[in-house]
């Protein structure tokens, strides 16, 4: 058990804390907790559930392969950059265009939304 229990959580809050700091590291981490729980157990109910209706575990494989190809896809076309961090400070000094671009790679809702709170997080503005 304690070989693979919980192996992706440091490698998971290693990920979260660069792509948004540290700063609210805790609660993002136990969002992403939160949705690992959900998701084991909508996997293990929905399984049990096509096996009710089916009789085998055939289309369970099937899924869980094709997601997991999915997946593997997904990732291809990420490329992993080192982020910088800038201070709040540095950040008047640069000026609010140019730290815009900086980070533009990193933008997350809050930018595409337009808003411009300083959350002290790297991809938020």
């Amino acid at each position: 058990m304690g070989l693979l229990w919980l192996s992706t959580v440091p490698l998971t809050n290693g990920t979260i804390a660069t792509m948004f700091g540290v700063r609210h590291l805790s609660m993002l981490a136990g969002i992403v907790f939160l949705f690992h729980q959900v998701g084991s157990f909508l996997g293990g109910w929905l399984g049990g559930l096509a096996y009710d209706q089916t009789g085998s575990y055939s289309l369970v494989w099937q899924l869980s392969i094709i997601l997991s190809v999915m997946a593997a896809l997904l990732n291809l076309p990420i490329r992993e950059r080192l982020v910088s961090f800038v201070s709040p400070a540095k950040k008047h000094l640069t000026g609010e265009s140019l730290w815009l671009k900086k980070i533009s790679a990193y933008c997350c809702c809050s930018y595409l939304l337009g808003r411009t709170t300083d959350c002290g997080m790297v991809g938020l503005v």
